[in-house]
């Protein structure tokens, strides 16, 4: 009945859709009236207290001494995981404009 549609961010959300966050991917999922928005929102806001919650944990680490002393390649992937969690942070705030907009 509904038709999968995969497209690169062209900047503009679906209106009505569910996003759900994988990383850097944002899935949209056409719901619009399927949704209890309150669920929906108290599921963004828990992964948003996660999601803040690993980026204090590892900017805490890239802040300490763990920086200096550990290997270059084991820096560089924590700091990978740091920029990966604040692009999530970012598209969860995003969402949660959405509903608010909605």
């Amino acid at each position: 009945k509904g038709a999968a549609t995969v497209c690169r961010d062209d900047g503009e959300k679906p209106e009505g859709d569910i996003a759900l966050v994988a990383g850097p991917v944002e899935v949209y999922l056409p719901m619009k009236g399927l949704v209890d928005t309150t669920e929906q929102r108290a599921r963004l806001e828990k992964a948003q207290t996660e999601t803040r919650s690993q980026i204090k944990r590892l900017e805490a680490l890239l802040a300490g001494p763990f920086s200096e002393k550990a290997p270059p390649n084991v820096v560089e992937k924590e700091r990978r995981k740091l920029a990966n969690y604040q692009e999530k942070a970012d598209k969860i705030a995003s969402q949660l404009d959405a509903l608010d907009d909605s």
